[in-house]
């Protein structure tokens, strides 16, 4: 007889907007039969640490109740008399000041004008496997006059949620002063948010999300969630680029107010509202981390063919966009080419690293799209791949189940190179000169290897510089060690997108900001081009399915 699952864990949070400049948020949680279980707090969300610095007069009440302090600076252990309802209070305030830049957006968000935070920036909770189920309901009280709540499970100022406690980690939470839309699409409207002013209109970004989130429907064949929202907030003046970050039913971007709707925006657009199904729909995934090069590798590789065959971007752009990533893997300056095209990129430098599942991921999709397509004589392609994982969605997602989806569609003896190249992450990824899949192909040409030349574990505000690298663009535009960084600006990966670092010399009030462009030195790496062949471009699925 099988075990009773257990019955899940009910949390009810309630967040009071009333005092400016912070949040005041209650938790209520029935105490676990045992008594004592670990209570965490915000502590570390994409490239930024510390994230308890937000959380401040915490405070628990309760039966029989204490809070012990354990060695993770962020974890307690509370203890309670059991099944009793545990209180805990706390302000959820900005640990930053100034403007708002790339630096930040990765923080606790609490402006006048917008609140923007997620789960797992400004949720305290007890300690939970992202598979627990949960109930969780939320509460919004004393909004300021003008504002408006969206969040990833609807703009109503209570909400309920029925589900694994990793969908209420990875949620996001806005209110704000924000022009709301709706956009119609088939299989259910999306809600576009904006907050601040812009070179566009909002008709105008709503009409390319309505592109871009059509292509991408009509990929999966399917609209996903019955609810989903796009929110769109600007950086501070003085900015350049954007960021965005996927969460349940739901993306938020960041742009700077000057910033356009380019190829770039596209790009990052497209890449984010992929995850509402890489990998939020394809199953339960216990360590992203650890599926990062499917998560964020074949994403990164869909972005812009998906962009292409929704006739957002053409040819020549679709190829110059693939041709940065494959400059990125291949030129970097861990990396030893061959005539052959065969690299070894350990990206053992820390920027490179925080990429590495990116670029290599997005390769090795490149690389076994062309093996699907050869193998099986243009009848199957990556594509028939990714909605076969759809299909079992109720399974965990894994690599084991990403690898045996995968030998549906090519020989045994490429599955084991597919799962080499993943779990070594130094083994070669071999692009053979020629044909790569049926419109491009592959040769060795020149082309400027990225290099930032600053630690990327400096790239925080107020960080006091060290290890500048003296032979790097960064040293020869002017960054020194000792200067502290106020804000920062750059698109990861690009050598021919300008990064900016806002300076102040140690000892003077003074403020300055560095440009420079991210080159290192001449490398020879694989360079796509569309095959002369190709009269009718990648549309259609022609750069992962049967023909030109």
């Amino acid at each position: 007889m099988e075990p009773r699952p257990e019955p899940p864990r009910r949390l009810a949070y309630r967040f009071d907007l009333r005092q400016p400049g912070r949040v005041h948020v209650s938790l209520e949680t029935p105490s676990p039969a045992a008594g004592a279980e670990m209570l965490d707090l915000p502590s570390q969300w994409a490239e930024a640490r510390d994230l308890q610095r937000s959380i401040e007069n915490l405070k628990i009440t309760g039966s029989e109740v204490s809070l012990e302090p354990t060695s993770r600076l962020a974890r307690f252990t509370l203890k309670a008399k059991p099944g009793t309802l545990v209180r805990v209070d706390y302000d959820l305030v900005q640990d930053w000041t100034g403007p708002l830049r790339a630096s930040e957006r990765h923080r606790v968000l609490i402006g006048p004008e917008l609140v923007e935070f997620n789960g797992d920036t400004g949720l305290v909770a007890p300690k939970m496997e992202t598979t627990a189920a949960v109930q969780v309901s939320f509460d919004f009280v004393n909004l300021p006059a003008r504002h408006v709540l969206v969040t990833s499970f609807g703009t109503d100022t209570h909400q309920t949620v029925n589900g694994p406690w990793g969908e209420v980690a990875n949620a996001l939470f806005v209110a704000g002063e924000l022009s709301t839309r709706q956009i119609p699409l088939p299989g259910g409207p999306v809600l576009l948010a904006t907050a601040g002013h812009w070179s566009f209109s909002d008709q105008e970004l709503a009409l390319k999300l309505r592109a871009i989130l059509a292509a991408e429907r009509e990929f999966w064949r399917t609209s996903g969630s019955s609810w989903y929202a796009v929110v769109l907030a600007p950086y501070g003046t003085g900015t350049t680029g954007g960021g965005g970050s996927a969460f349940t039913h739901a993306f938020s971007l960041f742009l700077a107010p000057s910033e356009h709707i380019g190829p770039e925006t596209e790009s990052l657009v497209a890449h984010e509202a992929f995850h509402a199904w890489n990998p939020a729909n394809l199953g339960t995934v216990a360590d992203t981390q650890r599926l990062a090069w499917f998560v964020e590798g074949f994403t990164t590789f869909y972005q812009d063919v998906l962009l292409e065959r929704g006739h957002l971007i053409d040819q020549e752009m679709y190829v110059r966009r693939l041709n940065v990533i494959l400059r990125d893997l291949f030129g970097s300056p861990t990396s030893m080419g061959t005539p052959g095209l065969e690299v070894r990129s350990p990206l053992d430098d820390e920027e490179t690293r925080y990429r590495a599942p990116y670029l290599r991921g997005a390769v090795i999709a490149l690389w076994l799209n062309g093996e699907i397509v050869r193998q099986s004589g243009g009848r199957w392609s990556l594509d028939d791949l990714m909605r076969g994982l759809l299909a079992e969605h109720g399974e965990a997602l894994t690599a084991d189940r990403i690898y045996a989806t995968a030998g549906r569609f090519v020989r045994p003896a490429t599955v084991a190179a597919f799962r080499s190249m993943v779990d070594d992450g130094t083994a070669q990824i071999q692009l053979p000169e020629g044909s790569v899949g049926p419109c491009l192909s592959m040769h060795s040409k020149q082309a400027w290897s990225y290099v930032l030349g600053v630690p990327a574990s400096q790239l925080t505000t107020r960080a006091i510089l060290h290890d500048v690298d003296r032979e790097g663009p960064a040293f020869r535009d002017g960054v020194r060690d000792g200067q502290m960084l106020l804000g920062w600006s750059l698109w990861r990966g690009d050598a021919d997108h300008e990064v900016a670092l806002e300076i102040r010399e140690l000892g003077s009030s003074a403020v300055r900001t560095i440009t420079y462009l991210p080159r290192g030195r001449l490398r020879m790496v694989p360079q796509a081009e569309v095959s002369p062949e190709c009269a009718q471009g990648l549309r259609g699925g022609e750069v992962g399915g049967a023909g030109c």
